[in-house]
């Protein structure tokens, strides 16, 4: 065999090599990048999905988070994202656009539509989708923002389930030391900071502590005794947090202002946030108060 010919078969070889390669990194690219998935919670800023693709599109993962919220449960979506999933529990995946395929309020018999379409996933061709849904990263709450508040939201929901449950009082106390550690004394959560979060984030971490201490006090009446006064009049301390957060967002109008007014009305109710209980704690002077006040009764600037 002649030098040319051993060129020409080397050649030959490294060109399929590389075209197997390609195919490779394409599939592997499908497989990461689009998926189908149903909706079995969802709040104003995620959701927690399951996967209905039952191809080489299917993640490892059966149950996702997804940045995606105010949706309904039982809302089937073909979400697409750039990022890898994010290693937490559940797995976050930052999607950039997504289609709605079954929008489930919409529907008579759901069961019977959900079945027609897992069985046509992936082929796609039967079914009618709205328009393309790209999310913008302006106002996306983060990823790191998204393991914080899941992580809160599970400790709540564990309190929530062990209510009867007496012997599960040191283990909330835990729960709540551990966060007002992370707000106010610089401890991590899975590594993240406080100073780590979104403005928004830093806020609903604050109303989710509320809710935590609130939530609590309501069970277990006696579970801060025995414990450093720093975690005794904790719920004037987050009120005040996130007085003084909102005000300085209000001050550099920045867009979240509006949003934290409003969910600031929406809980002062229910954790017996009054004017006067602020009055009485507060040492701020005249103008903070007055700023305070314009949060407090939902006044826009």
């Amino acid at each position: 065999m002649n030098r040319k010919n051993i060129i020409i078969i080397i050649l030959s070889i490294l060109l399929a090599l590389t075209l197997g390669l390609l195919v490779y990194y394409y599939n592997k690219s499908d497989i990461k990048k689009e998926f189908y998935v149903r909706v079995k919670e969802s709040n104003a800023s995620s959701s927690i999905v399951e996967q209905l693709d039952s191809n080489k599109n299917k993640s490892k993962y059966p149950v996702l988070e997804i940045n995606v919220g105010d949706l309904t449960e039982g809302d089937i979506l073909k979400i697409s994202y750039d990022d890898e999933i994010l290693e937490s529990y559940p797995p976050i995946v930052k999607v950039n656009s997504y289609e709605y395929i079954i929008k489930k309020s919409n529907n008579t018999n759901n069961d019977e539509i959900d079945n027609n379409l897992i069985n046509e996933i992936p082929t796609t061709t039967k079914i009618t989708t709205t328009t393309t849904k790209t999310i913008s990263n302006t106002n996306n709450i983060s990823s790191k923002d998204n393991i914080v508040l899941t992580k809160l939201e599970s400790n709540i929901n564990s309190i929530e389930e062990n209510i009867n449950n007496k012997s599960f009082k040191e283990k909330a106390k835990d729960y709540f030391i551990n966060t007002v550690d992370f707000i106010f004394y610089d401890k991590d959560i899975k590594g993240i900071y406080f100073k780590d979060l979104t403005n928004k984030a830093k806020l609903k971490t604050i109303e989710l502590t509320l809710k935590l201490d609130n939530l609590i006090e309501k069970h277990y009446p006696e579970y801060k005794d025995n414990i450093s006064n720093k975690y005794q009049d904790i719920k004037s301390k987050l009120i005040t947090l996130y007085l003084d957060k909102t005000s300085e967002y209000c001050a550099n109008h920045l867009s979240v202002c509006d949003e934290a007014k409003t969910d600031f009305a929406l809980f002062k109710n229910a954790y017996g946030i009054t004017w006067d209980y602020i009055k009485n704690f507060s040492s701020k002077g005249f103008t903070k108060l007055k700023e305070w006040y314009e949060i407090y009764s939902s006044k826009s600037n």
